[in-house]
């Protein structure tokens, strides 16, 4: 018997750690997506670290973060609410300004920023010194251009310079319009090989704006050659068109025959306002076997846009068949502008209202609520 019990003991022991160990896994990957910028597949790991065990208040943060960049305003409320207030644990005060940035309280996210770093000591330690680079971010977003300058120039002296803080520095210098220094800080990113084609082509962007279109292009052509090389798994029309170059991206993107080619060409398509080629491309996709929910969205979207109501709310039922929430989400936003489209505006303030209960409320839908009640009272 005393056998038989050591053995269930030691299962038991093994399923937690086996438990333990998925959690922990699930929520690095979570991490990993979150810090790539994909934010929902974040979301969906974290989510899943917390049915496996993962718990606390860093987790629930995270999670947080997760939603607000993915849109998911209410759901990311949630998950705040769920942290005890008035930590002071620099870890926990560091993810609770990123929070804060998710959902645009720059300012509110420099205090927590800076109480984390106040919180750590005066420890020289990799987590210091991001929190000292968010803190700058920070500061650039609330247009403190030479605080944020000061903070960057900082970290490149003691050898922390991470791709996307040379990217914001660079960018503070184009908005205090000094292209030379600029430039100068884009050039640290020439040579390295942890520079994707999306950051050189952001950089081309930002230069574009500002009017230097010879050190644009020039960018943008460094931005191409790293297409089709190692850890870059974009294509050239995918390029193209995430840097802006719609025409010539639906072009390069016309024979493509994966989902995601064809999705973005999609995205070309409207953007260049071709509706009838870009049901084409989704009726193809369709009768390919790819009848998924973003696929229906982005039908429904198309169908919306040649004032075809009646068949754009057909396939808002067949996207509800699906029960996924983030393709619901956004077919029912579209179904809130097919309403304004008709000139329905009690309609569609009626549909606001229910977006914004299942979903929260955000920048886009508090203006379009402002909107609405102005028509319709």
């Amino acid at each position: 018997m005393k056998k038989i019990i050591l053995s269930v003991i030691a299962v038991c022991i093994l399923c937690v750690m086996t438990s333990c160990g998925e959690s922990r896994r699930s929520y690095l990957r979570g991490t990993q997506a979150f810090m790539e910028g994909r934010y929902r597949e974040a979301l969906e790991h974290y989510r899943l670290a917390v049915s496996q065990g993962e718990s606390g208040d860093a987790v629930y943060l995270d999670m947080a973060a997760a939603a607000a960049r993915a849109g998911e305003t209410a759901e990311a409320s949630e998950y705040f609410q769920q942290v005890a207030g008035d930590s002071t644990d620099s870890r926990i005060l560091k993810k609770t300004g990123i929070y804060f940035e998710a959902i645009g309280d720059y300012k509110q996210a420099l205090e927590q920023y800076r109480l984390s770093l106040e919180a750590a000591g005066k420890k020289k330690t990799d987590s210091e010194l991001e929190t000292r680079g968010l803190i700058g971010r920070a500061e650039m977003q609330l247009g403190h251009y030479e605080a944020a300058l000061a903070i960057y120039n900082e970290l490149i002296v003691e050898g922390y310079h991470p791709v996307e803080h040379v990217i914001l520095a660079g960018t503070c210098y184009v908005n205090m319009q000094q292209m030379y220094a600029a430039c100068q800080y884009f050039s640290l990113l020439e040579n390295r090989k942890d520079v994707t084609a999306i950051h050189f082509g952001t950089i081309s962007n930002i230069l574009s704006e500002a009017g230097d279109e010879e050190d644009a292009a020039r960018y943008f052509k460094l931005g191409q050659d790293r297409i089709g090389k190692k850890k870059e798994p974009m294509t050239e029309g995918e390029y193209y068109y995430y840097t802006g170059r719609i025409a010539e991206a639906e072009k390069l993107l016309a024979d493509s025959d994966t989902l995601r080619g064809r999705m973005v060409r999609i995205s070309a398509l409207i953007d260049k306002k071709e509706y009838d080629e870009a049901e084409a491309v989704c009726l193809e996709l369709i009768r390919d076997g790819e009848d998924l929910p973003a696929v229906y969205t982005r039908y429904m979207s198309v169908k919306i846009l040649q004032n075809d109501f009646d068949s754009a709310l057909q396939l808002l039922t067949q996207i509800r068949s699906f029960g996924d929430r983030k393709a619901l989400k956004d077919a029912e936003w579209n179904e809130i502008m097919l309403y304004e489209m008709k000139l329905e505006y009690k309609t569609a303030y009626d549909r606001l209202l229910e977006y914004e209960k299942t979903y929260g409320s955000d920048d886009m839908s508090a203006r379009e609520l402002r909107f609405l009640s102005a028509v319709t009272n």
